[in-house]
């Protein structure tokens, strides 16, 4: 229960600082079932570099973010990388990045919930009873992002995720070379 714990924790950590976070676990596993990881460490090098002026992206982009998102959210409960490398290149402040994130992650989840409590997964007593104690965990990790989050820039922001993205397709890599 202590790892579960922490594990929501620094999910909500992550979540609360960038607006996404679940796939930064889930996705390692989508990996072993679709080859992501070249391309998120190739994404996340990229976005470390420097890019002078960059204009940001069109939103006539948005169509083919949001249906990647969807397609590997539906798959594998992951569709933060993709909306987050989308959002990032479209020039906005990180709260509206942070704010646009949350909202998108949020609607999943509450879409989630409804379906499991539809098809009686949320019936289960030992849910109700991880959820008393992982809920408080990651509710800490949601206060401690917000603290962290109204200190940093945009920039900072911006490495940050490119930061995770990068170490988690790097572990990923590694895994599969190992």
């Amino acid at each position: 229960m202590t790892l579960l714990c922490g594990i929501a924790f620094l999910g909500a950590l992550v979540f609360g600082i960038t607006g996404f976070g679940a796939a930064l676990v889930t996705i390692p596993l989508a990996t072993h079932l679709v080859p992501l990881r070249v391309f998120v460490v190739a994404y996340a090098v990229y976005a470390l570099m420097r890019h002078a002026h960059l204009k940001p992206v069109s939103a006539a982009w948005a169509w083919l973010a949001g249906f990647a998102g969807g397609v590997t959210s539906t798959l594998f409960g992951a569709g933060g990388p993709p909306y987050a490398i989308y959002l990032s290149q479209r020039g906005l402040s990180k709260e509206q990045f942070r704010a646009t994130l949350g909202f998108a992650t949020m609607t999943s989840i509450s879409l989630r919930v409804l379906a499991f409590l539809v098809t009686g997964l949320l019936l289960d007593a030992r849910v109700w009873l991880t959820a008393v104690a992982v809920v408080p965990a990651a509710l800490a990790g949601i206060a401690f992002a917000r603290k962290i989050f109204l200190r940093v820039s945009r920039d900072v922001l911006m490495r940050v995720v490119s930061l995770l993205l990068l170490a988690s397709g790097g572990s990923l890599v590694w895994r599969a070379l190992g």
